[in-house]
């Protein structure tokens, strides 16, 4: 039996309610350990370094570059 987590765009600062996607560092099919850092965005205020909050393989990344997501997003499994 296969468990599947949700990653989500998490909460970068108070006044932070979006990100705009710079790059991602994996793609489906990788592994990523719980922490490690997979998609770089930018917000109004910052570069942001989102991690994984869980590790396993991607499954489907939801995201596409140079799209605005939302914090709380989900954007992979």
């Amino acid at each position: 039996m296969s468990n599947i987590a949700d990653i989500v765009v998490p909460s970068v600062g108070e006044s932070v309610t979006e990100i705009w996607e710079v790059q991602l560092l994996k793609n489906v099919g990788d592994y990523v350990k719980e922490g490690e850092i997979f998609v770089e965005g930018q917000s109004d205020k910052a570069t942001v370094e989102i991690p994984s909050t869980v590790g396993g393989y991607i499954k489907e990344l939801l995201v596409e570059e140079g799209n605005d997501f939302p914090i709380g997003a989900v954007i992979a499994r």
